[in-house]
C-alpha cells in the first residue's frame, strides 16, 4: 500500500498519484458497480497532485466531482497529505452503493495517514455557492474539483462562481473533451472570454506530453502563484526529454570516440560486445554510403525529369507551330488567289507540258517580265546586250 505524500516528499509520478484511484476503481468494479459517467485520467490525477504540491501554502481541496466519478476524485483528494483539509459531498450510506463502498475503502486504505475529510451533507447547497468562512478559516489556496457532466450551463455557473470568490480559489474541471466537440468546454470558453475577470486554461495546451489531459482550470487573473506553477509543470514535461536525448547522444559519441585496443576490450567482461559494436559501426558506414548513393540517384533522376519536362515543353511548342502552319495552309488553299493559280497551272500543263519548247519559251518570258518589273526597260536592255555579247564572244 502506497503512503500518502508528505510536504517533504519529491514530486509525485503518475504511478504514485493514480495508484490509489486505480485500486479503488478495481475494487469497485469487482463489487459490481457500473462505470463512472466521467473517467478520471491518470495524467489529470498527476496534475492535481502537482498543483497541490506547488501551492505556496497548504491548500484546501473541495471535491464536487465525487458523484460523477463514483468516488475516484474523493480518493484522489484524500491521498494528498499536503492539503490542510479535504471537503467532500457524500450521501449517507444506506447499506450499499459506491458511497458506502468508498467509506469502507477510505477506512482501510492507510486510514491513519490520510487527510481526515470533513463530510458535507449531499443536500447542502452551500458548496455550490462558494466557500464559507466556517469551512475555510485562514486558508489561502483553495482547489475545487468539478466534473464535466450534466447541464453545461450549471457547470459554468458553479465553476465561475467559485473562481469569482477570490484570487486564491482555483476551479479544476475534469472530463473536458476536444475543442468543438465538447459542449461543456464550449460553454466555458464562451463564458470566460478576454473581458472576464477570470480565465480558462487547458492543461493539454501547456505541453505536448499532456495531450491526453481532460483537465481545465478556471481562476482569477489576479492569482498570485498559479501562472508560475503551471509554467513549472510544463517544464517538467518538456526539459526532461531534451536532457535524456542529450545524455544519449553524449554516451554514443563517447563510445565512438573511445580508442581502446581490441585485445584489451575482448578481455573485459563486456568484451563479447566489441564485435557487435564493430558490426554496428560497419553497418552504419554502409548505411551512410547507401544514403549517399541514393542522393546521387535522386539528383540524376531529378535532372532527367527536368530534361523530360523541357522536351515535353518543346514538343508542345512544335505541335502548336504545326497546328498554326496547318491553319495558315488551310486559309491559303481556300483563297481565290490559290484557286486561280491552281487553275492556271492546270491550263499551263495542258498548253505547255513540262520539257516542251513551249514550256521553255514560257519560262524565259516569265523571267523577262520579272526583270522588267524589278529593273525596268533599261535593266532589261542591259541584260539583253550582255547576254547577246557573251554569246558572240563564245562564238568568236
Amino acid at each position: 500500500m502506497l503512503k500518502p505524500f508528505a510536504a517533504g516528499d519529491a514530486l509525485p509520478t503518475i504511478y504514485r498519484a493514480y495508484q490509489p484511484v486505480e485500486d479503488y476503481l478495481e475494487a469497485l468494479g469487482r463489487a459490481g458497480d457500473g462505470e463512472a459517467p466521467v473517467a478520471l485520467a491518470p495524467v489529470d490525477a498527476l496534475l492535481v497532485h502537482l498543483l497541490a504540491t506547488l501551492c505556496p501554502g497548504r491548500p484546501a481541496l473541495v471535491d464536487l466531482a465525487g458523484e460523477a466519478t463514483r468516488g475516484a476524485s474523493t480518493v484522489l483528494c484524500c491521498t494528498q497529505s499536503r492539503a490542510s483539509r479535504v471537503i467532500i459531498r457524500q450521501r449517507a450510506p444506506r447499506g450499499g452503493g459506491w458511497q458506502f463502498f468508498l467509506t469502507r475503502f477510505l477506512d482501510h486504505y492507510e486510514a491513519g495517514g490520510l487527510v481526515p475529510p470533513r463530510a458535507v451533507e449531499f443536500g447542502d447547497a452551500t458548496l455550490d455557492l462558494g466557500p464559507r468562512d466556517d469551512l475555510f478559516p485562514a486558508v489561502a489556496p483553495v482547489l475545487v474539483l468539478f466534473a464535466a457532466e450534466g447541464n453545461p450551463g450549471d457547470l459554468v455557473q458553479r465553476a465561475c462562481g467559485w473562481a469569482e470568490r477570490g484570487p486564491e480559489v482555483v476551479a479544476l474541471v475534469a472530463g473536458l473533451g476536444e475543442t468543438g466537440a465538447c459542449e461543456h468546454l464550449g460553454r466555458l470558453v464562451a463564458a470566460v472570454d478576454g473581458r472576464a475577470a477570470h480565465r480558462l486554461v487547458l492543461a493539454r495546451e501547456r505541453a505536448p506530453a499532456l495531450h491526453s489531459s481532460t483537465l481545465g482550470l478556471v481562476y482569477s487573473r489576479d492569482n498570485p502563484y498559479l501562472e508560475h506553477a503551471l509554467a513549472r509543470v510544463a517544464r517538467l514535461f518538456t526539459g526532461n526529454f531534451s536532457f535524456l536525448g542529450l545524455v544519449k547522444k553524449a554516451c554514443e559519441d563517447a563510445i565512438r570516440a573511445a580508442d581502446v585496443d581490441n585485445a584489451i576490450l575482448e578481455s573485459h567482461p563486456l568484451g563479447p560486445l566489441a564485435g557487435t559494436r564493430r558490426r554496428i559501426a560497419e553497418l552504419e558506414q554502409a548505411l551512410a554510403a547507401t544514403g549517399e548513393d541514393c542522393n546521387t540517384l535522386r539528383q540524376a533522376v531529378a535532372a532527367r525529369d527536368h530534361d523530360l519536362a523541357e522536351l515535353r515543353r518543346r514538343g508542345a511548342e512544335l505541335e502548336w507551330l504545326l497546328a498554326a502552319a496547318g491553319r495558315q495552309a488551310q486559309e491559303l488553299t481556300g483563297s481565290l488567289t490559290f484557286k486561280a493559280a491552281s487553275r492556271f497551272r492546270k491550263v499551263r500543263t495542258v498548253a505547255a507540258p513540262d520539257g516542251s519548247l513551249r514550256h521553255r519559251v514560257l519560262q524565259k518570258t516569265v523571267r523577262v517580265l520579272r526583270v522588267w518589273k524589278s529593273g525596268g526597260l533599261r535593266e532589261l536592255l542591259r541584260r539583253t546586250v550582255k547576254k547577246v555579247g557573251w554569246g558572240s564572244w563564245r562564238k568568236g
